[in-house]
């Protein structure tokens, strides 16, 4: 796998709101997308190959080639919110016809949250707010595809806790760039233990 998926650190402490980037942490499988030309191919955080587990992210709504990064993630009819096991059913597929089945009855949605590169210009090196624009410049969503919904600021992101009910939140500096180390300044917060930060 030609990228390395950066991880986030878990931490409880106070912020400077408008300097972050706040993203909901979603029950999912973390993939690495990788598109060039018409050819597609889907890596698991730890490498493993899941091309032929995932056909319904092979049409990646962009032109050109990119890497992306992102969290697959499939809601559950029953509660209507993402449910982990539902995902990771994907990885016990031995056939391709299965994993044709699951992608029309239960089709996952690919959370993207980042752009590694974007036709053969690496931009790892760019700030999270630069490459932030430019994945929304490029990707074009549609059902399978969508970008990670993400907040600025103090004021957003208590909207934002109220309308995700999410248990965590991912906190990353807008100036951060992509290393593939454990970055110390991508946080994971709980937040259940508010208040925890919110300063402008």
């Amino acid at each position: 796998m030609p990228a390395t998926p950066m991880r986030m650190e878990k931490r409880g402490l106070s912020l400077a709101a408008r300097a972050y980037f706040f993203e909901p942490k979603i029950a999912g499988l973390r993939l690495l997308l990788f598109k060039t030309g018409s050819e597609t191919r889907v890596f698991s955080e730890q490498g493993q190959d899941c091309t032929r587990l995932f056909p319904e992210l092979h049409l990646v709504p962009l032109e050109g080639s990119a890497i992306l990064d992102g969290e697959a993630c499939c809601i559950d009819p029953q509660t209507g919110a993402p449910a982990l096991r539902l995902v990771t059913d994907r990885l016990r597929i031995r056939r391709r016809a299965r994993a044709a089945s699951f992608a029309l009855h239960r089709p996952v949605v690919y959370l993207v949250w980042d752009i590694l590169q974007y036709n053969g210009k690496d931009l790892r090196a760019k700030p999270l707010i630069k490459r932030k624009s430019i994945l929304e410049s490029v990707l074009k969503e549609n059902r399978f595809f969508r970008m990670m919904p993400y907040f600025d600021g103090s004021e957003a992101l208590i909207a934002a806790l109220q309308d995700t009910r999410a248990a965590q939140m991912i906190a990353k500096p807008k100036e951060s760039l992509y290393t593939g180390k454990l970055p110390r300044d991508w946080l994971e917060i709980d937040v259940s233990s508010r208040p925890y930060f919110i300063s402008d």
